[in-house]
């Protein structure tokens, strides 16, 4: 008999109510790829602090574009990188064009404060990292 008041016991303890999620954990990354933009939460550090972090960022690069470039706009990836000792650089790429021919694959670099994730005036220019920059012919973009 005590064998199944015990095992009633159990019973109702393993339907109580469920346990409480974990605690969300806090990102740890700067990196952001287009796959992320689908998700409910952000994995990355900006996005997590601002949600509008790269939607202000793009609005910011769209601006500096020529018109014409605009309807090819495609965000391509974000990510933060050591700048050879005088900080951090955050990294932006993307696609744009006319939509005549396949859109050009660009970057935007520029200093960030990795503690807010502020970043400074940017240098725009073709192609798919920051190391394109030092060869081709760039924009600021304030």
């Amino acid at each position: 008999m005590r064998f199944l008041i015990g095992l009633a016991a159990f019973a109702l303890a393993a339907c109580g109510e469920d346990p409480a999620p974990p605690p969300a954990v806090e990102p740890t990354s700067f990196t952001i790829s287009p796959d992320d933009l689908w998700k409910p939460s952000p994995d990355d550090i900006c996005r997590a602090r601002n949600p509008a972090f790269l939607s202000d960022l793009t609005d910011r690069i769209r601006a500096a574009l020529p018109p014409e470039d605009l309807p090819g706009f495609e965000f391509a990836g974000f990510n933060v990188t050591s700048d050879r000792g005088s900080g951090r650089e955050a990294v932006l790429r993307f696609r744009a064009g006319d939509g005549s021919e396949a859109p050009a694959t660009m970057v935007a670099v520029g200093q960030i404060d990795a503690a807010t994730c502020a970043i400074g005036p940017m240098q725009m220019g073709a192609g798919v990292s920051a190391m394109d920059l030092l060869e081709a012919e760039t924009v600021t973009v304030p």
